[in-house]
């Protein structure tokens, strides 16, 4: 074979031997969030993304629930976001973020607060870093349910 048409062959290899080593790699994401509100406070959470709506989830004290997700490393932009309901509260926040998250955790635990959602840090039992609630709903891939009150 000619160079000339060797050298797409070999590009095309690469890439593609990229794009499985990434995923074998990186393999499944899970994110789990963890309702620490109050005590006695009820948590109805309700996560999507572009391509999955993972659903309504009432979330007593104390309680959680989790998905695992495979994000798209190769091509990027995976985002997963929730709205998150407690008496007359209403919020917003991106539980997975591609740009934010990728590097930080594959096992991401969110214990959500009413000032914001705090994600655990992967190497610690206790160390948590605090986000502010989105300022409104992402409007990047569709729309939540809007706020009933």
């Amino acid at each position: 074979m000619s160079p000339i048409k060797t050298t797409p062959c070999l590009l095309i290899l690469l890439v593609l031997s990229a794009a499985i080593q990434s995923e074998a790699r990186w393999g499944k994401t899970r994110v789990e969030i963890h309702n620490t509100i109050g005590p006695g406070v009820d948590l109805t959470v309700h996560c999507k993304s572009k391509d999955d709506d993972i659903g309504e989830q009432l979330l007593h004290f104390n309680d959680s629930f989790g998905f695992n997700f495979r994000p798209r490393f190769f091509f990027g932009g995976t985002l997963f976001f929730c709205s998150f309901k407690w008496g007359s509260e209403f919020k917003y926040f991106d539980v997975y973020d591609e740009d934010r998250d990728s590097d930080i955790c594959h096992y991401c635990v969110w214990n959500i607060v009413p000032s914001g959602p705090c994600l655990l840090k992967e190497d610690s039992a206790d160390d948590y870093h605090c986000f502010e609630w989105n300022k409104s709903e992402n409007q990047k891939f569709g729309s939540l349910p809007a706020n009933p009150n």
